[in-house]
Formats: structure tokens, C-alpha cells, sequence
């Protein structure tokens, strides 16, 4: 069996590691790094299975952080802390993102996939009858055309292969994030911080490699309704923090604005392709899932191809229940916060929330 993965992050290299295991012939294809610091640092303890799985899990704590906790100031004003010890999996990780993911993809190679990298994915077609995909790509200019069984939506918010095989996307909000990267801050302290602001709200780690994030969270109202430089507006609120008010801003590296609503493909899979990570279903940072749901659904995703219809069923019957789950535990925690009864940000948050139940099911 020949597949095809559009795309090399976590979930991509965690489906190809998983197809690899069983036999299969993988091809992924992903656009050459830029080497810039990827975004979304704080891997879930729950993960830890999956790491596991794709045998990558004592290069993963050798080279990473460990995340004892978070630390949160959001009902109220006064710090909240909640010690990861207490969790089935204990603690969780702070990522050096562009390592994580160049460790998976590593190992996907090492199990046996072909990585075209620096490939763009130009046009798909089916065969007449329907079993054989053919695609189109793109290197410096050179156009070739491959033959597959089998072909894999792993291309993050994009869903470049879904949307053009005609499946929409539902966008649920606005929210965006502004993320700084910054040196190590000098406390050293390896937890999480999240803190509600009245327009947002921010969480900040310390990383590894010497090197911390403090990241803005609103809606991109702030920009339309007030066009201002993001830089301005990431320094403004960082200064009615109480974690910003201790951060160095000198030693601030690189500044880039992020898209991080809540959204989801009306259909994640179809005759012979499926989507996987966030081609699939993107995550609120709030929920902390967004890798850990990568790499579980590329690992899930294996296993579907190769069990057949009823695996594709269960395949989508399981994206379907998380989905669902994660809108209700949005809708809680988002409406534990009502210090502000006037914000805009917040009281968009809990409309969203109850307008967008119908979103918990989608056929």
C-alpha cells in the first residue's frame, strides 16, 4: 500500500512512523523549514503514551523540559497552582518545537518513509475508478506527477487536500495569538503561567535552549476595529500583567501574530483520504491538546487505513466525541471568568460558546 502524507509536523510524522510499523510504503511531503521557532510549546503529560508508541519518548525527555505545573490567575486575581505530579502521567513537556518536530520526522525516516522536502502539492485527481490518487508537485519550478493508494491531510489549518476535495471548514471564533519570544527569564521557573486579562488573556514558559514565550491571546478585532502595530499592542498589555511586569523586554528576539481559533473540517475523512492533527480539528491553546491530538490522530490514522471501512467509522466516530468534549470544557472554563461583565473579548467568548453547541456534532 502506497500513501501519501501532505505535511511533516507531529501529526503527519506520527502517521507515517505508525504506517512505516505495518508495512506500508509512506511518502510525506513538506515545504522546507524556515527555522523559525514553531508555536505551541506545552506538550500534555498525557502524551506520553504516544511518545511511546513512536519510540521517541527518552529522546523527548533527554531534550526537552520537564512542565511540573501551571499556574494560573484566572477566576480571580490570586494565583491558582496545579501541580502535574498529581496526573496519571506526570509531568508534561516544554517543547523546543523545531526539535520536536525534526525528531519525529527523524524517525519516520528511520522507520522507512520517503521525505520530499522543499515539495509543494500543486493539484490532485482521482482515477475512473476511484481506487488511485495522482498528484501534482512542485519543486523549484519542476513539476512530476506520483501515484498513491492512499492520501493523508496533514497540512495544519490550511487542509489543502480537503478543501479541494470539496469538504468546507468551520471557523467557530477570532482569536488570535501574539507570540514573543524572548530570552530565559532569570527565575528559572519551568511552569506555565496563564493569566486573564480584560481583552485576553497570555500564558508564558520558559523553553528550552535558553529561550522563554509570552504569548497575547485576542480577537482580531483588536486589529480591525483599531489597526495598530502588533508590537505596540503586545507591549501595551504585557505591562498590566503581573508575570510581564518581571520580563526583561530588551532581550526580545522575534515577534509574530498567529491564528488559534477554534475550527474543524465538516467531514476529517472520505474515500480513501483522511485529515489528521490540525488539517482535522484546531484547538484553543486554553485546552493544552493541540499536539497531543496530532500525534494521537496520526497514530489512530494508521490504524484506520489499514482496518478498512469500519476503521475509518471508528476513526471519525472518535474525532467526533473529542470535538464534542472539547467545545463543552471550552464553553466551562472560558465561563469562569466574569471579572469583566463589559469586555467585548469575554462576552464574545460565552456567546461563541452557547452559539456554536450545534458545532459539537457535525455530519
Amino acid at each position: 500500500m502506497e500513501i501519501l502524507i501532505l505535511g511533516g509536523g507531529p501529526a503527519g510524522a506520527a502517521a507515517a512512523i505508525s504506517l512505516c510499523e505495518f508495512g506500508a510504503q509512506v511518502t510525506i511531503v513538506d515545504r522546507a523549514s524556515d527555522n523559525r521557532p514553531g508555536t505551541g510549546e506545552l506538550l500534555a503529560s498525557y502524551a506520553k503514551p504516544f511518545l511511546i508508541d513512536l519510540g521517541v519518548y527518552e529522546d523527548c525527555i533527554h531534550n526537552h523540559l520537564p512542565a511540573p505545573g501551571v499556574v494560573s490567575n484566572w477566576e480571580t486575581q490570586q494565583a491558582r497552582e496545579n501541580d502535574f505530579i498529581f496526573s496519571p502521567h506526570g509531568e508534561g513537556l516544554l517543547l523546543d518545537r523545531n526539535l520536536f518536530d525534526r525528531q519525529l520526522l527523524e524517525q519516520a525516516m528511520n522507520k522507512g518513509a520517503t521525505a520530499l522536502l522543499g515539495w509543494r502539492p500543486h493539484s490532485v485527481t482521482r482515477n475512473e475508478r476511484g481506487d488511485r490518487w495522482s498528484v501534482r508537485m512542485d519543486l523549484h519550478g519542476e513539476r512530476q506527477s506520483l501515484n498513491f493508494d492512499w492520501l493523508i491531510d496533514a497540512t495544519g489549518r490550511t487542509s489543502w487536500l480537503a478543501r479541494r476535495l470539496g469538504t468546507a471548514r468551520v471557523i467557530v471564533d477570532k482569536l488570535i495569538g501574539i507570540v514573543g519570544f524572548l530570552r530565559k527569564q532569570p527565575d528559572g521557573d519551568c511552569r506555565l503561567f496563564l493569566e486573564a486579562v480584560e481583552d485576553g488573556w497570555w500564558y508564558f514558559a520558559n523553553l528550552p535552549c535558553h529561550r522563554a514565550v509570552a504569548t497575547y491571546l485576542t480577537d482580531s478585532e483588536q486589529f480591525s476595529n483599531r489597526p495598530r502595530n502588533p508590537k505596540m499592542l503586545w507591549l501595551e498589555r504585557l505591562a498590566a500583567t503581573e508575570r510581564g511586569q518581571r520580563i526583561d523586554i530588551n532581550s526580545l528576539a522575534e515577534l509574530r501574530v498567529v491564528k488559534a481559533n477554534s475550527s474543524r473540517l465538516t467531514a476529517v475523512a472520505g474515500k480513501r483520504w483522511l485529515a489528521v492533527g490540525d488539517a482535522a480539528a484546531a484547538w484553543d491553546p486554553l485546552s493544552s491538546q493541540g499536539i497531543a491530538m496530532a500525534l494521537e490522530s496520526g497514530i489512530r490514522a494508521a490504524t484506520a487505513i489499514l482496518s478498512g471501512d469500519r476503521g475509518i467509522e471508528d476513526y471519525v466516530g472518535w474525532y467526533e466525541s473529542n470535538w464534542s468534549a472539547y467545545i463543552k470544557e471550552l464553553r466551562h472554563y472560558y465561563g469562569t471568568v466574569m471579572r469583566w461583565p463589559k469586555s467585548g473579548f469575554w462576552r464574545r467568548r460565552t456567546a461563541l460558546m452557547h452559539r456554536n453547541q450545534h458545532l459539537q456534532r457535525i455530519h
